[in-house]
């Protein structure tokens, strides 16, 4: 009895090791034979059975014969609290303004910033100049605005200022600039066109015209296609999903290129005419990651034109590679990214305004929108 009772410890011990090895590519996981394993932080609709995510692993796996592991974020507006509980090898998902915290803002538990593995070169040269970073990779990229069923709105807005219309009461779905990065984009945008004061002035008058401002984009795109509202907060390929998927061609983007023509009195301090944020995903390293050399293979895929395909085809954003968009088979990308590429001028209306960022949330909050 003695000695089983030492073989049952000895197998309870050896247990309890066992869920104590280290989770994620470190050199306990090869030591035993399973080999390296990468962990990849991604928020929802990316890691989704329907979204880019899970093909991506499953071409990394068989090639490269690693294990992967996705965590997903509810919204790339929260990525960076999560990452401070989940640490990874890989952050897929930041946007300009969510790198700018990335890069800035104290973590809670170290009082400073997280730190971002430099990428190599043969990784960042893949993408255009303008979308460039030695730390920062942007893998998809889209303009953001209103997309509408055709047919459904009384009439069409070509500007922030049209939105304010009666025509548009209880008619718009918005998303939370706190916890969703689309609701920041609209936020920022708001304030580069008017001013910070006309810009608060605005949104208050926006709001009979607001039917639900949700948490996530997702909530309120669910919103949206059940028909609770016309206009919804989205990306101008949003359509495209439609189009393709469903095969219902009546979803439309509300292109804001035309001179504005609101009513609302407020001057757009960049003059007479409107345009649109573009957001850009970002991929990035954390400086503490375990396996940063599998990580740049994973981004090596993502970037390659059978990684952004998937990405354009899955999570229905512009590819960073202009000839993915223009490949065979792609008129409806094609479209859509050569009209949003005049748009790129616009970037810089932006750039100002990611620093004022909790200024600006702190208001929205005091102000009930």
């Amino acid at each position: 009895m003695a000695i089983l009772a030492l073989v049952v410890f000895g197998v309870l011990i050896f247990v309890a090791a066992r869920d104590r090895w280290p989770k994620w590519g470190d050199s306990s996981d090869e030591a035993i034979g399973l080999g390296p394993r990468l962990r990849i932080l991604a928020y929802s609709s990316f890691v989704s059975s329907w979204g880019p995510g899970p093909q991506l692993v499953e071409l990394f796996e068989a090639r490269e014969k690693v294990r992967v592991e996705l965590i997903q974020a509810d919204d790339a507006g929260v990525m960076l609290a999560k990452l401070e509980h989940f640490p990874s090898d890989l952050v897929i998902g930041l946007d300009q303004f969510g790198r700018h915290m990335a890069e800035f803002k104290p973590r809670p538990s170290q009082g400073q910033a997280f730190g971002w593995r430099e990428i190599a070169s043969g990784v960042t040269e893949r993408v255009p100049e303008e979308f460039r970073d030695p730390r920062f990779v942007a893998f998809d990229w889209a303009p953001i605005g209103f997309v509408y069923r055709e047919g459904e709105p009384k009439s069409i807005p070509r500007s922030l200022s049209d939105l304010q219309s009666k025509h548009f009461e209880r008619a718009l779905l918005l998303q939370d600039p706190r916890s969703s990065s689309p609701g920041l984009q609209f936020l920022f945008w708001v304030m580069a066109t008017f001013g910070e004061r006309g810009g608060f002035q605005y949104l208050r008058d926006l709001k009979a015209n607001v039917f639900s401002v949700t948490s996530s984009w997702s909530q309120a795109y669910g919103l949206f296609t059940r028909g609770e509202a016309p206009l919804v907060l989205s990306y101008a390929t949003s359509p495209i999903y439609h189009a393709l998927e469903e095969k219902d061609d009546r979803y439309r983007f509300a292109w804001f290129d035309e001179q504005a023509a609101g009513s609302s009195g407020l001057v757009p301090e960049w003059g007479e005419n409107s345009f649109h944020p573009i957001q850009i995903e970002y991929a990035a390293i954390p400086a503490d990651c375990r396996a940063c050399e599998v990580a740049e293979r994973f981004l090596m895929l993502m970037l390659s034109h059978e990684g952004q395909t998937l990405i354009m085809r899955h999570n229905w954003m512009l590819p960073v590679r202009r000839e993915v968009a223009f490949a065979p088979g792609q008129e409806a990308f094609a479209k859509t990214f050569e009209r949003a590429e005049r748009l790129k001028t616009s970037l810089k209306r932006l750039e100002s305004w990611p620093a004022q960022r909790e200024n600006l949330l702190k208001k929205w909050q005091e102000a009930e929108l």
